[in-house]
């Protein structure tokens, strides 16, 4: 016999020797409630009930203490067998990122499809949101989402993005499209919009229904630091809000040095600003102003979802506003073909910056358009429907 023989027959029987630890059947499903579609197949939890309340489950005989990681920890009931449950408040429609923390230890739901958000892997759960179907896996025509890399000079490492592309795309080679660069939030990445953001289907919607012209759209990494530098917080200990400031610099760099050229280079483009937009929620919104501001010559159109210009801040001053761009209202009118802000109505604090910027900017006679998502806050269904208003405003003047 062989040795790869014998290390075969002597694993079988070391393994033979293992009883698997089954878990029970869990509790029953409270009447009325349905799987979320996040499950994974065999799965019967987590669950929600139409009303938007929701019902956790894990599984967890020797632990002492399980809570709900779910905006803030709850503690979760166990039976006395090692089945912990809890069912919460009603909670809004959209996309909730959640974990559970295990005395003491973070970690997702073994149950579900895990998404990066939060700055690491979680688990989530969908609520529908009768109604709203504009993000909605319908029998249409789709796109593609496309993974690429490629190496930063900037940063010294590969870099990743994801690429969504029109339904047609490949079925021609000839005609060209223009460009949408969407960035994410804070602890997020490159895969948030798609996955969780429904990009693609929102746009998939949008082109099928002849309400938006077909368009790439390009999601990049947000987070960028030079060689050997540390990198930045997404979310600094105690409360504390980051600064940005030296990161966007960084950011702005690998965008318009690297990243542009790379996807001009790559796919069938209209290489030029009116055919080139920016946008991005939260920390991606203020990178966009940051950033899109200082290369109004590459893009025409600008968008920050809850963030955004003076995201922070209250009254702008626009005659001194980043470094006076806005100061001749005139030029700037006509060199921008849109300015787009939004946030949600229960997102107070960015909310109110938004808003200081609209009013100052709206008082001086800058053309803005501004959206606001009723009953939301900081969340995906604030930057969802954001981008279902902000995608039919581009590019209509090629």
């Amino acid at each position: 016999m062989t040795l790869s023989a014998l290390l075969f027959v002597a694993a079988a029987g070391w393994l033979s020797t293992i009883e698997p630890q089954q878990a029970p059947s869990p509790p029953a499903a409270p009447e009325g409630s349905l799987l979320a579609s996040d499950a994974l197949a065999g799965q019967s939890y987590p669950r929600y009930f139409p009303d938007g309340r929701t019902t956790f489950y894990l599984y967890a005989p020797a632990a002492k203490l399980v809570e709900l990681g779910f905006n803030h920890n709850r503690p979760m009931q166990n039976d006395g067998k090692g089945n912990w449950t809890i069912t919460t408040e009603q909670i809004g429609p959209g996309f909730h990122p959640y974990e559970f923390v295990v005395d003491g230890v973070q970690m997702c739901d073994p149950a579900t499809v895990h998404y990066y958000d939060m700055g690491r892997y979680v688990s989530g759960i969908e609520i529908p949101s009768p109604g709203e179907e504009f993000y909605a896996r319908r029998d249409i025509p789709h796109g593609d989402i496309v993974e690429c890399s490629h190496f930063s000079v900037i940063t010294g490492n590969w870099r990743k993005l994801v690429v969504y592309l029109p339904p047609g795309y490949g079925e021609s080679s000839t005609t060209r499209y223009p460009v949408l660069y969407l960035q994410h939030g804070a602890g997020q990445n490159e895969g948030c919009w798609s996955a969780q953001g429904k990009a693609g289907l929102i746009i998939d919607n949008l082109i099928a229904e002849k309400k938006c012209v077909p368009m790439i759209v390009v999601m990049p990494n947000g987070y960028a630091s030079p060689p050997g530098a540390q990198p930045e917080q997404a979310r600094p200990a105690g409360g504390v809000r980051p600064d940005f400031s030296k990161m966007f610099e960084t950011v702005g760099d690998v965008l318009m040095k690297e990243v542009v050229p790379y996807v001009d280079a790559k796919f069938r483009t209209v290489a030029d600003r009116d055919h080139r937009a920016l946008a991005g929620l939260s920390m991606g919104g203020m990178q966009t102003y940051s950033i899109g501001l200082d290369h109004l010559d590459q893009f025409a159109y600008l968008g920050g979802f809850s963030g955004g210009a003076g995201a922070f801040g209250g009254a702008v001053d626009l005659r001194t506003f980043h470094n006076g761009v806005m100061a001749d209202v005139d030029k700037f009118n006509k060199s921008v073909r849109l300015i787009f802000l939004s946030s949600g109505t229960n997102e107070a604090e960015m909310m109110r910056g938004v808003l200081g910027f609209r009013d100052a900017a709206t008082q001086a006679g800058i053309k803005i358009k501004y959206f606001e998502s009723k009953g939301t806050a900081h969340e995906w269904q604030s930057w969802r429907r954001s981008l279902h208003e902000f995608a039919p405003l581009l590019f209509l003047q090629q």
